[in-house]
This record gives structure tokens, sequence and C-alpha cells, in this order.
């Protein structure tokens, strides 16, 4: 016992059991007996059969040590292996986790990108709905109403003070800029009974368009150029309206006048009518 070395020892120590029971069985010991015994008994022995192998000389203690030493480096190589396995089985898992985040990551981006432009077509045919609607002749006729339902009076039903009517309420339309296309519509709900009545019977070519709307609705109610004048040279003013309202209304007579003889902005056209409007006055009735 005394001639083992504390290196041997050690060499000894680390042996696994396995290579324990093999030395022994090497060196004479049964192997039925070695499976039996627990692991510090075969440290013993081995420790007891290399202290008695150094009898054997130099040489052979050499041997035992050279074989020792062998043992101890294929143990060492072993554990290396191990742990080398270890560590590659450790790197490829950590590289999956990484792909697997990577991919993760492209589907999470992914479904941020399709949520982005799901968003983006949603807002795209908000606007349409939204433009379209504010184009669209319904919407302009209800925000055309809406301003006008407190600026226009319903048509009076005097045939004379239609044509005061009709002025003022172009004259409105001309501020406000109402689109001409929709002015046959809006002026609609302000008609008397007997314009509705008349309207209901013309075509439908004449009851989209304002001025025409305005010139059968004029002859229908019998307002020719002679009534005009008829109009305008014996009216006079009432006694509930103001001087001011009542040269309005001798101007529209007038106009009106002049405009359905086509005068235009001819002054000649006009001294011509002036003219012949009073050469006829002094003509005896039965002519």
């Amino acid at each position: 016992m005394e001639r083992v070395s504390e290196q041997q020892r050690a060499a000894i120590t680390r042996m696994s059991d396995a290579r324990l029971r093999s030395k022994l069985v090497q060196a004479g010991y049964k192997p039925d007996d070695m499976e039996s015994l627990e692991r510090s008994k075969l440290v013993e022995l081995m420790i007891a059969l290399t202290a008695q192998e150094s009898y054997m000389g130099a040489e052979t203690a050499a041997k035992v040590g050279a074989d020792l030493e062998k043992v101890e480096d294929v143990e060492e190589t072993e554990e290396r292996a191990a742990f080398g396995i270890s560590l590659e089985e450790r790197q490829l898992r950590l590289k999956e986790m990484e792909i697997e985040e990577q991919r993760q990551a492209r589907l999470e981006q992914r479904d941020a990108r399709l949520l982005r432009e799901k968003e983006m077509e949603w807002e795209r045919a908000k606007f349409k709905r939204e433009t379209e609607w504010k184009e669209s002749p319904a919407n302009k006729l209800k925000l055309w109403g809406d301003a006008l339902r407190n600026t226009i009076s319903r048509m009076p039903v005097e045939s004379i003070d239609i044509v005061s009517w009709f002025q003022s309420l172009e004259h409105l339309f001309g501020q406000l800029k109402v689109p001409y296309e929709l002015q046959a519509v809006l002026v609609r709900p302000y008609l008397n009974d007997k314009a509705k009545s008349l309207l209901a019977r013309v075509n439908l070519d004449k009851s989209i368009d304002y001025r025409a709307i305005k010139k059968y609705l004029l002859q229908e109610m019998q307002l020719s150029p002679s009534v005009y004048l008829d109009k305008f040279q014996t009216i006079s003013r009432d006694s509930n309206e103001t001087y001011h309202q009542s040269a309005n209304k001798l101007s529209s007579l007038f106009e009106y006048y002049v405009e359905n003889r086509k005068v235009g902005n001819s002054y000649d056209k006009l001294m011509e009518l002036m003219v012949y409007d009073r050469i006829k006055a002094s003509l005896p009735p039965f002519l």
C-alpha cells in the first residue's frame, strides 16, 4: 500500500466501476465476485493490486502507470466527447429557437402589414363614399334646401305679384350661387297651389328646367307683354307697402315687359318700343 503514489491513487479513484471490474478480472479475480462488490471495495482492491504490482520492478510499474494514464486519457476523452455532443445539441436548439423567433417575427410583421392594408383600404372606401355623397344630387339638394328654407317666401296668389316674387328668387339664387341644375327642384316647395297644379300637367323636360318653369307659369297665368305694360301704367301703391317696395314692383313689371318684347340691351329697340306703344295707345279702340 505504501508503494502507491498519490497520482496513482487519484487515477484509480477517477476510474469508472466498469473499468475497475475489468482491470481486476484481468488480474485474476472472478467476474461474479467483482459484480457484487461496491465501488469503495473495487477501489481498495485496485489500489492493493497496484501496490503488489509495484514489486515487479520499474518496468512493470512503469507499464502499470502508463496504463493508468491511458485509462485517464480515455475517460477524459470520453467526457469531452460527451460534453461536446451536449454543447452541439445546445447550439442546435438555440439556433432552432432563433429561427423560430425570426419566423414568428415575420408572421407578426406580415399580420401587421395586412392589418394596415385593410385599414387603408377601409379609409379609402370611406373617403370614396363620403366624396360620392357630397357630390350626389341628393346631398346637394339637402344642403341648398336647408340654406333656402328660411329665406324664400311662398309664391303669392296674385298673378302680378308673381313677377316680383320670381325677381326676388333669382336675386337670392345669384347671391347664394345656387347651381342652376338644382333651381327647378328647389323652387317647387314654395309654389302656390295653382302653380303646382299647372306644373303637374307639363312634360318632364320643362319641369326640370328653371327658366322653362318660369316661362310656362307666367304664360299660363296670362302674364303677357300687354298685361305687363297695362299693369305698369295703371298700378298704384298699396297703403301697406313702402315707396321702395312699390318702386321695385314697377321695376319688375317694366323689366319683364321689356324682356318679353325681346329688347335686350339695345337702346334703339327700347326707343322703338316706347314709340310703338305710344302710337298704339292713341289709336281708336276698334283698331
